[in-house]
């Protein structure tokens, strides 16, 4: 691919470590000495595999915009620790998340962006976290049946935490004084106060029963986001 795409593309690339688990070994030739220590450090396989493959997705990926071999890319973090390239002379932005048995990775070219995806069994609190973390709207859309309220529940979840890497912050930024609304046709809005904010972009994504995805892109005219099966790229490692 070249290293160079318009702006207004938005390249998402998701995978299901499970579908790469027998890529493991090869996976591995790929991380950096500090990622190996700390997969190392985790103690449950299914962790090992989720971060194995997430890391090693971000390093494929981001050499499909560059002559650089996947092993080579360096990073660092931003002031509220989101990583970011070292020496970045690409003009590449990216982020990177994965939950139990799916990984998501972001490229714009110059864009800040943000993605989540969430696993709808990560926790039972729903109800308690809402009441700490979301708007008052928001709870009152989250409804009062049980399977709704959590599928509504990490589809706001995940546009928070998308928006907030995207500004580069992280849930340290978080706050009751903004929230998200979601049309019947799963169109968001982003309101501070009752009133819009049309600086960015954000959408869900299908990502099957089980799992939910949020993504966040400064916003610009004519912008596209085009979705790419990671697995492939992996297998060919």
């Amino acid at each position: 691919m070249s290293t160079g795409f318009p702006e207004q593309e938005i390249h998402l690339y998701t995978c299901c470590p499970s579908d790469v688990a027998n890529k493991a070994d090869a996976l591995h030739g790929v991380l950096s000495p500090d990622e190996h220590k700390r997969l190392a450090g985790m103690s449950f396989e299914s962790d090992r595999l989720d971060y194995l493959v997430a890391h090693a997705m971000l390093r494929v990926v981001l050499s499909r915009y560059s002559e650089a071999s996947p092993h080579s890319w360096q990073f660092t973090k931003g002031p509220h620790g989101k990583p970011e390239l070292l020496d970045n002379h690409s003009g590449i932005e990216f982020n990177l998340a994965h939950t139990r048995d799916l990984c998501a990775v972001i490229v714009t070219s110059g864009k800040p962006c943000g993605v989540d995806v969430e696993i709808l069994t990560r926790t039972n609190n729903i109800e308690g976290i809402a009441w700490k973390t979301f708007s008052e709207p928001e709870i009152e859309f989250m409804g009062l049946n049980q399977d709704i309220a959590r599928h509504r529940f990490f589809q706001l979840w995940s546009l928070r935490e998308a928006y907030l890497k995207a500004l580069g912050v992280g849930m340290s930024g978080n706050s009751k004084d903004f929230g998200f609304g979601i049309d019947e046709d799963f169109t968001v809005t982003l309101r501070f106060d009752d009133a819009r904010d049309h600086e960015w972009s954000l959408a869900l994504h299908d990502v099957g029963a089980g799992h939910v995805m949020a993504t966040c892109v400064e916003r610009g005219d004519g912008i596209k986001i085009t979705g790419f099966d990671a697995a492939k790229l992996l297998k060919a490692v």
